[in-house]
């Protein structure tokens, strides 16, 4: 989950750095340290599938139609130039994120992964501040992770880029610190809950007949992630929001300003009966589909565009999650997409 602002050009500057992971005591005091690595395995291995894929010098029928459906519009044909930029996001969350760091210091370049918001003080009241007890970040209510605003009432997750995400202020003075990936309080008691937790379980059980999607949770408008909200797809979601992921220099009207991450791209059209107003983020099979009509065009790193569904996390998450997904097909698809336009 993140946000999204009105752009004009973008030039991409990839970090060559070494990264690792940590997920954090509060996963284990929630009982699932273990269930969140294997996630992070699994999210890993997608989006190395996807890469692979798209690296191949001739695309196989299945990876050429995902890609259509996913990213392109009706009657564009995409190549690897204009899937570049997916390539490289892909590549740098493998690359970057394989090994599990457990000694207690991070790197600017790391990611850690929270099971609950205990870090976060209250400093005042009205308005309702807290303090990010480890960023030393001040940060809104409305802005403090899984609770306030309404795209934040139906996340999963939500990310934070600690000294370069917009915030009120910093208790300790400006500072580079590792991405945050919160797990929403919801979300945590859902994985407790659940049997099936990751992608593998689905495959393992032949739980899903059309392929490596089910159907959304009935009980949710408007679901982040499709295939039950799996656990490795939501943290694939949230690490491509992640700085290390992509560098953005943005130039708008004369202003320049850098953007940290993939964003959670407005959704375009309606939503069933539901007109989009752009302001919902583009989440889950439907809104994908809508964005990769009616958003802008993919046309790879170079000036890429701020509205592609290449900058939508929720995009490259379902796009990996096919990749992963080897027994899938060309009918499985046309399938999914038929149902899921009936649901």
């Amino acid at each position: 989950m993140r946000g999204f602002k009105s752009v004009l050009v973008a030039i991409a500057l990839v970090p060559n750095l070494a990264a690792t992971y940590q997920i954090d005591a509060s996963c284990t005091k929630a009982g699932l340290e273990d269930v969140v690595r294997t996630a992070m395995g699994s999210a890993i291995e997608m989006a190395e599938s996807a890469h692979s894929r798209l690296r191949a010098t001739t695309w196989d029928a299945y990876t050429t139609k995902l890609v259509g459906m996913l990213f392109a519009k009706d009657g564009q044909t995409l190549g690897h130039r204009e899937m570049s930029k997916a390539e490289s996001i892909y590549r740098k969350n493998f690359s970057f994120y394989k090994t599990e760091k457990t000694s207690a210091t991070l790197l600017p370049n790391d990611v850690i992964i929270y099971c609950d918001d205990s870090r976060m003080r209250r400093v005042s009241r009205y308005p309702r501040l807290y303090e990010d007890t480890v960023s030393g970040e001040v940060v809104q209510y409305d802005n403090r992770p899984c609770h306030g605003t309404f795209g934040d009432w139906i996340a999963l997750a939500v990310t934070r880029n600690p000294g370069k995400d917009d915030m009120i202020g910093n208790i300790n003075g400006p500072r580079n610190l590792p991405t945050q990936i919160q797990l929403c309080e919801w979300f945590v008691d859902w994985i407790k809950r659940k049997e099936i937790k990751t992608t593998k379980d689905l495959a393992l059980k032949s739980r899903v007949a059309s392929g490596f999607i089910k159907g959304s949770d009935k009980n949710r408008i408007f679901a982040q992630i499709d295939a039950e909200s799996l656990l490795d797809k939501v943290l694939l979601h949230e690490m491509t929001h992640g700085w290390i992921a992509y560098n953005w220099v943005w130039t708008a009207l004369g202003d320049t300003e850098t953007t940290y991450g993939v964003v959670d791209v407005p959704s375009t059209g309606k939503f069933g009966l539901i007109p989009i107003l752009g302001r919902l983020p583009s989440y889950g099979w439907k809104l994908c589909r809508s964005l990769a009509q009616n958003g802008q065009a993919v046309v790879g790193q170079t000036n890429a565009n701020y509205g592609a569904p290449d900058n939508n996390a929720d995009t490259l998450a379902l796009f990996a999650s096919g990749m992963y997904n080897s027994k899938s097909s060309v009918s499985s698809l046309v399938k999914l997409d038929r149902t899921q336009k009936e649901a």
